[in-house]
């Protein structure tokens, strides 16, 4: 290896030897936004001076931030996704949902076609293909959008970290297939409900009967302890009602609990009418097995529970939806009865805004996005349209009128 030796007075360029003669190079070390040690280097100059114009050069992108053009600050995109991963999680920025559904769009959409690109690779040209590669495979349009939030959200970290000037991807078309019909009409609903309530025990059909009168999401209704509910009375009409509290969840991930999705999520909402007995006969169950299965006291009181106490699995929801929707012909599954709650809440006029704090969505967009148009809901538009067109006797009326007035036009 030949001898580098310091050019007198120009820090960052040396001199060596070669067989045509004396020869430049720059050698100039930095870290980058990672903290990973790089050195720039570059040789075969014939003079110092042509040397020195390619470390100005070097220096200047590094100076205004132009990282795309320093050659030797090649960072790939699955090294910008470890580091921000890594980043979320000692800081506590993403809950457990939201770190297995991005690091689901990851591995699953992104990883395979873009992980090994450079930074200064991923243009709108590159991004774009791989929008319309995902539309091709007939993946749902919602799909698609969560994949390309996900990309778009290493390059905004990429931007952060200083290791890209801008997210130049921002903006782009994709397409994809309609998400799956999430609708049903009111009298298919109660014709599911009178089919579970036939054909579940009474404590598998309160955890039924109590989604579908609170729109929670299957994590939550999962999450309740028999201390989430107070049973309470109003002290003027005597009505009963319950409290209920909503601050926890069990999934596939978390089953023995967990935060909730956002925020928002977090939240207290009653329950009136046949749903505060419900409640209290489903605590009242939940007791009586764990006392039976001798449970320790101290451990956590879930309001769903097997017959010998033990916390009901995670799936047990979806298990009893699909048990009913095979028996009845209608399929429902779990969310589907938040998009029912959504629909009919609004459709009987209780104003958006308080529907959007009880189901605990972040924006009342998000809880627009929930309602379906039913049959029902189109009959009461039409039954509400005044319309604007005469009817048959006022058309007679008129084209008398018109008539008249034609007639006496020609006789003046």
């Amino acid at each position: 290896m030949r001898k580098w030796t310091k050019v007198k007075n120009h820090p960052n360029l040396y001199e060596y030897p070669t067989d045509q003669g004396k020869r430049f190079g720059v050698r100039r070390g930095y870290k980058d936004t990672v903290g990973n040690y790089k050195q720039f280097s570059k040789s075969g100059y014939k003079t110092w001076r042509e040397a020195d114009i390619v470390l100005k050069k070097f220096e200047s992108d590094l100076a205004l931030k132009n990282f795309d053009n320093l050659s030797a600050d090649k960072v790939k995109l699955e090294q910008v996704w470890r580091q921000m991963v890594s980043e979320k999680e000692r800081l506590g920025r993403w809950r457990t949902s939201t770190a297995d559904s991005q690091k689901m769009n990851y591995d699953t959409y992104i990883k395979k076609a873009l992980g090994n690109y450079f930074l200064s690779k991923i243009k709108r040209p590159v991004v774009q293909s791989w929008l319309d590669s995902l539309s091709q495979s007939e993946l749902a349009h919602d799909t698609i959008r969560s994949a390309y939030g996900t990309l778009s959200l290493i390059i905004n970290y990429a931007v952060s970290q200083e290791l890209l000037g801008s997210n130049r991807i921002r903006g782009l078309d994709y397409s994809g297939k309609d998400a799956k019909n999430k609708s049903i009409e009111p009298i298919d609903f109660n014709k599911w409900m009178k089919c579970a309530k036939e054909n579940l025990n009474p404590y598998d059909y309160n955890m039924i009967f109590i989604l579908a009168n609170s729109g929670m999401r299957r994590g939550e209704i999962n999450g309740l302890r028999t201390t989430s509910i107070e049973i309470k009375e109003n002290q003027i009409t005597k009505e009963r009602y319950a409290v209920v509290n909503i601050d926890y969840q069990r999934s596939v991930n978390e089953p023995n609990g967990g935060e909730l999705k956002t925020k928002t999520s977090y939240r207290k909402i009653v329950m009136t009418g046949e749903s505060v007995n419900a409640l209290e006969n489903s605590i009242e169950t939940a007791n009586l097995r764990r006392t039976a299965g001798h449970k320790d006291t101290e451990s956590t009181p879930w309001l769903w529970v097997k017959q010998n106490g033990d916390p009901s699995g995670v799936l047990h929801l979806t298990y009893l939806c699909k048990t009913i929707s095979t028996k009845v012909g209608i399929k429902m599954h779990p969310h589907m009865f938040r998009h029912y709650f959504a629909t009919e809440t609004i459709a009987h006029g209780v104003p958006q805004i308080d529907v959007m704090h009880y189901l605990g969505h972040s924006s009342v967009q998000m809880t627009a996005d929930y309602t379906r148009p039913t049959e029902g809901a189109s009959l009461n538009v039409s039954k509400g349209f005044s319309p604007a067109i005469p009817t048959d006797t006022e058309i007679v009326v008129q084209g008398t009128m018109y008539h008249n007035l034609y007639h006496n036009s020609n006789e003046n």
